[in-house]
């Protein structure tokens, strides 16, 4: 019996230290501010002071109960989910928005890298035969979409390779990737001298006289 109260009171002080972790973690991703988790907390009665949030995070201070709870439903989240650690799914979910963040930086300085040149060529006095055609034939599969076509073949043979079940959210997520591959083989390359543009032959929306997919005007 004492074994089993040891074994027990081991997991019960773990709580200390996940709590602050999952406060942590789960603030961040869902966007909540320290303010406003200060907020909320004191419309559950429970006004703490600003610094104290950062304290709790950081461990430098222990949470009563009711604070435990007050902050888990500010959170929408349930206290078990906060002191319990990590499912794989919410490790999965906080996996994800750090590569989304570095995605979504890296897509914008990649952006920002091909309006540096576009911005430098139409300010060239003279362009090379060389740079005008990889302007006006290379630089149009250069964008960020047209980078991330194969996506749907990498999942694809990650699946293969892992074995993954091929389950509902799953076949979701590559249904997806799928539908925007095909919704990206639906816009073509227009040259419009000395830009090329693209248009999407079944909406029309690039203004002004777009040719057929078979190059006649």
């Amino acid at each position: 019996m004492l074994g089993v109260m040891d074994t027990a009171s081991k997991g019960f002080a773990q709580i200390d230290e996940t709590f602050p972790e999952q406060l942590r973690e789960a603030r961040k991703r869902l966007g909540v501010s320290q303010e406003l988790l200060t907020e909320e907390m004191a419309k559950r009665g429970f006004p703490v002071h600003l610094t104290t949030i950062g304290k709790i995070e950081r461990k430098e201070r222990k949470v009563t109960i009711g604070e435990a709870a007050a902050i888990a439903d500010a959170l929408a989240l349930s206290l078990d989910s906060m002191i319990g650690g990590q499912s794989t799914l919410q490790s999965a979910y906080a996996a994800h928005n750090d590569s989304r963040r570095a995605f979504e930086n890296a897509v914008h300085s990649y952006a920002l890298s091909l309006l540096d040149i576009a911005v430098a060529a139409d300010q060239a006095t003279e362009l090379r035969e060389v740079d005008s055609e990889w302007l006006t034939e290379s630089m149009p599969d250069q964008t960020p979409a047209r980078m991330t076509q194969d996506a749907g073949v990498a999942l694809e043979a990650a699946i293969s390779r892992e074995s993954i079940a091929r389950g509902r959210f799953v076949e979701g997520l590559l249904a997806s990737i799928r539908s925007d591959s095909e919704r990206l083989a639906n816009y073509v390359a227009v040259d419009i001298d000395p830009e090329i543009r693209y248009a999407d032959i079944s909406t029309d929306v690039w203004p002004g006289e777009v040719p057929s997919k078979n190059g006649n005007d």
